[in-house]
Protein backbone atom coordinates (compact mmCIF):
# COMPACT_ATOMS: atom_id res chain seq x y z
CA UNK A 1 0.00 0.00 0.00
CA UNK A 2 1.02 3.45 -0.05
CA UNK A 3 1.92 5.56 2.68
CA UNK A 4 2.76 9.18 3.71
CA UNK A 5 6.15 7.71 4.56
CA UNK A 6 7.19 6.91 1.24
CA UNK A 7 6.49 10.89 0.68
CA UNK A 8 7.74 12.06 3.53
CA UNK A 9 11.13 10.42 3.81
CA UNK A 10 13.19 7.73 6.16
CA UNK A 11 12.02 8.09 9.47
CA UNK A 12 8.41 9.92 9.04
CA UNK A 13 5.33 8.48 10.91
CA UNK A 14 3.88 5.88 8.30
CA UNK A 15 0.04 5.93 7.48
CA UNK A 16 -2.07 4.06 4.79
CA UNK A 17 -4.13 5.66 2.49
CA UNK A 18 -7.27 3.92 1.84
CA UNK A 19 -7.57 1.69 -0.72
CA UNK A 20 -9.09 3.90 -4.07
CA UNK A 21 -10.60 2.22 -7.48
CA UNK A 22 -8.51 5.33 -8.90
CA UNK A 23 -5.23 2.98 -7.87
CA UNK A 24 -5.58 1.10 -10.96
CA UNK A 25 -4.80 4.60 -13.05
CA UNK A 26 -1.50 5.39 -14.44
CA UNK A 27 -0.72 8.54 -12.40
CA UNK A 28 -3.72 9.02 -9.51
CA UNK A 29 -1.61 10.81 -7.25
CA UNK A 30 0.98 13.56 -7.18
CA UNK A 31 3.52 15.92 -5.10
CA UNK A 32 3.23 19.40 -4.98
CA UNK A 33 6.51 21.38 -6.67
CA UNK A 34 7.62 22.92 -3.36
CA UNK A 35 6.95 19.57 -1.21
CA UNK A 36 3.87 21.24 0.57
CA UNK A 37 1.41 18.55 -0.43
CA UNK A 38 0.49 15.66 -1.27
CA UNK A 39 -2.83 15.04 -3.26
CA UNK A 40 -3.98 11.63 -4.49
CA UNK A 41 -7.75 10.56 -6.27
CA UNK A 42 -10.07 9.44 -3.70
CA UNK A 43 -13.23 8.13 -5.97
CA UNK A 44 -14.90 10.80 -7.53
CA UNK A 45 -12.64 13.76 -5.62
CA UNK A 46 -8.99 14.49 -5.05
CA UNK A 47 -7.72 14.67 -1.80
CA UNK A 48 -5.12 16.74 -0.71
CA UNK A 49 -2.73 16.30 2.64
CA UNK A 50 -0.20 18.93 3.68
CA UNK A 51 3.11 17.34 4.32
CA UNK A 52 4.68 17.84 7.52
CA UNK A 53 7.42 16.26 9.42
CA UNK A 54 5.74 13.96 11.80
CA UNK A 55 2.69 13.04 9.81
CA UNK A 56 0.69 14.08 6.74
CA UNK A 57 -2.45 16.57 7.72
CA UNK A 58 -5.47 16.79 5.59
CA UNK A 59 -5.37 20.43 3.86
CA UNK A 60 -8.59 20.29 1.61
CA UNK A 61 -10.33 18.52 -1.34
CA UNK A 62 -11.45 18.75 -4.78
CA UNK A 63 -15.14 18.53 -5.62
CA UNK A 64 -16.23 18.92 -8.52
CA UNK A 65 -15.98 15.59 -11.05
CA UNK A 66 -19.24 13.04 -11.25
CA UNK A 67 -17.42 9.62 -12.16
CA UNK A 68 -14.17 8.26 -10.93
CA UNK A 69 -10.97 10.06 -11.16
CA UNK A 70 -8.32 8.48 -13.78
CA UNK A 71 -5.78 11.18 -13.08
CA UNK A 72 -4.13 13.72 -11.33
CA UNK A 73 -1.19 16.11 -11.69
CA UNK A 74 0.52 19.29 -10.01
CA UNK A 75 1.58 22.00 -11.97
CA UNK A 76 5.39 21.32 -11.90
CA UNK A 77 6.65 24.96 -13.29
CA UNK A 78 8.72 26.57 -10.58
CA UNK A 79 6.45 28.99 -9.28
CA UNK A 80 2.88 27.60 -10.15
CA UNK A 81 3.05 25.18 -7.33
CA UNK A 82 -0.76 25.77 -6.46
CA UNK A 83 -1.89 24.70 -9.53
CA UNK A 84 -3.57 21.53 -10.24
CA UNK A 85 -5.30 19.11 -12.89
CA UNK A 86 -7.54 16.14 -12.76
CA UNK A 87 -9.05 14.04 -15.68
CA UNK A 88 -11.97 11.65 -15.07
CA UNK A 89 -14.77 9.52 -16.69
CA UNK A 90 -17.04 12.16 -16.43
CA UNK A 91 -14.80 13.15 -19.74
CA UNK A 92 -13.56 16.28 -18.01
CA UNK A 93 -10.30 17.90 -17.72
CA UNK A 94 -10.03 20.42 -14.93
CA UNK A 95 -7.62 22.99 -13.53
CA UNK A 96 -7.54 23.65 -10.01
CA UNK A 97 -6.05 26.55 -7.74
CA UNK A 98 -5.40 24.51 -4.38
CA UNK A 99 -5.28 27.78 -2.52
CA UNK A 100 -8.87 28.23 -3.13
CA UNK A 101 -9.90 24.55 -3.83
CA UNK A 102 -11.84 25.82 -6.97
CA UNK A 103 -11.88 25.19 -10.54
CA UNK A 104 -10.24 27.74 -12.48
CA UNK A 105 -11.27 26.17 -15.94
CA UNK A 106 -11.83 22.76 -17.91
CA UNK A 107 -12.34 21.48 -21.16
CA UNK A 108 -14.22 18.19 -22.18
CA UNK A 109 -12.51 17.68 -25.71
CA UNK A 110 -11.96 13.69 -25.52
CA UNK A 111 -15.02 11.59 -26.42
CA UNK A 112 -13.49 8.72 -25.07
CA UNK A 113 -12.70 7.95 -21.44
CA UNK A 114 -9.42 9.00 -20.49
CA UNK A 115 -6.45 7.28 -19.19
CA UNK A 116 -3.73 9.94 -18.83
CA UNK A 117 -2.68 13.02 -17.51
CA UNK A 118 0.62 15.44 -17.26
CA UNK A 119 1.24 18.84 -16.71
CA UNK A 120 4.58 19.45 -18.83
CA UNK A 121 7.40 20.64 -16.43
CA UNK A 122 8.64 22.84 -19.45
CA UNK A 123 5.11 24.30 -20.95
CA UNK A 124 3.56 26.21 -17.82
CA UNK A 125 0.31 26.35 -19.64
CA UNK A 126 0.48 22.51 -21.21
CA UNK A 127 -1.32 19.71 -19.74
CA UNK A 128 -1.75 16.59 -22.33
CA UNK A 129 -3.96 13.95 -21.72
CA UNK A 130 -4.61 10.37 -23.61
CA UNK A 131 -7.48 8.24 -23.69
CA UNK A 132 -8.70 4.68 -24.40
CA UNK A 133 -9.09 4.92 -28.29
CA UNK A 134 -5.67 6.74 -28.56
CA UNK A 135 -6.57 10.55 -29.19
CA UNK A 136 -4.07 12.69 -27.42
CA UNK A 137 -4.88 16.11 -26.53
CA UNK A 138 -2.81 19.69 -25.47
CA UNK A 139 -4.57 21.85 -24.27
CA UNK A 140 -2.63 25.28 -23.39
CA UNK A 141 -5.13 26.74 -21.04
CA UNK A 142 -3.29 30.64 -20.98
CA UNK A 143 -4.36 31.11 -24.60
CA UNK A 144 -7.64 28.68 -24.38
CA UNK A 145 -6.22 26.73 -27.40
CA UNK A 146 -5.92 23.36 -28.13
CA UNK A 147 -4.27 20.29 -30.93
CA UNK A 148 -5.13 16.72 -31.29
CA UNK A 149 -3.19 13.97 -32.02
CA UNK A 150 -3.79 10.39 -33.19
CA UNK A 151 -0.64 8.58 -33.04
CA UNK A 152 -1.70 5.02 -32.68
CA UNK A 153 -4.87 2.97 -32.35
CA UNK A 154 -4.45 1.72 -29.38
CA UNK A 155 -5.52 2.10 -25.42
CA UNK A 156 -3.31 4.72 -24.25
CA UNK A 157 -2.21 3.63 -20.74
CA UNK A 158 0.08 6.30 -19.61
CA UNK A 159 2.10 9.81 -20.71
CA UNK A 160 4.55 12.18 -19.30
CA UNK A 161 6.17 15.12 -21.17
CA UNK A 162 9.48 15.62 -21.45
CA UNK A 163 11.39 17.56 -18.42
CA UNK A 164 14.09 18.99 -21.18
CA UNK A 165 12.05 19.45 -23.92
CA UNK A 166 8.97 21.05 -24.14
CA UNK A 167 7.79 19.12 -26.98
CA UNK A 168 8.60 16.28 -26.69
CA UNK A 169 5.85 13.33 -24.85
CA UNK A 170 6.54 9.93 -24.33
CA UNK A 171 3.70 7.83 -24.53
CA UNK A 172 2.67 4.00 -23.09
CA UNK A 173 0.37 1.90 -24.54
CA UNK A 174 -1.78 -0.99 -22.89
CA UNK A 175 -0.18 -3.79 -25.41
CA UNK A 176 3.31 -2.53 -24.30
CA UNK A 177 4.39 0.03 -27.35
CA UNK A 178 5.96 3.00 -26.69
CA UNK A 179 6.44 5.83 -28.24
CA UNK A 180 8.05 9.82 -27.95
CA UNK A 181 5.90 11.85 -29.98
CA UNK A 182 7.01 15.17 -31.47
CA UNK A 183 4.01 17.88 -30.99
CA UNK A 184 5.49 20.46 -33.39
CA UNK A 185 6.18 18.57 -35.98
CA UNK A 186 2.71 17.30 -36.92
CA UNK A 187 2.93 14.69 -34.64
CA UNK A 188 6.59 12.93 -35.99
CA UNK A 189 6.91 9.99 -34.07
CA UNK A 190 9.86 7.37 -32.67
CA UNK A 191 8.57 3.89 -31.66
CA UNK A 192 10.89 2.51 -28.80
CA UNK A 193 11.66 -0.85 -28.40
CA UNK A 194 8.54 -3.83 -27.60
CA UNK A 195 7.63 -4.37 -24.11
CA UNK A 196 5.00 -7.30 -23.58
CA UNK A 197 2.93 -5.79 -21.19
CA UNK A 198 1.37 -2.65 -19.94
CA UNK A 199 4.07 0.62 -20.16
CA UNK A 200 3.94 2.78 -17.44
CA UNK A 201 6.13 6.06 -17.55
CA UNK A 202 8.15 7.76 -15.51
Amino acid sequence: MASAAAVLGAGAAESVLPASPNWYCSRCSDASQDGHLFGFAARHSVCLLEVRPTAPTFYGELIGHTERVSGFTFCPYPGQHYYCASSSDDGAVKIWNVQTLTVMMEHTLHQNTISALHWSPRAKDLIVSGDEKGIVICYWHNRNDSQQFFPEPRTIFSLTCSPHHENLIAIGYKDGIVIVMDISKKGDIVHLKFHSGISPLF
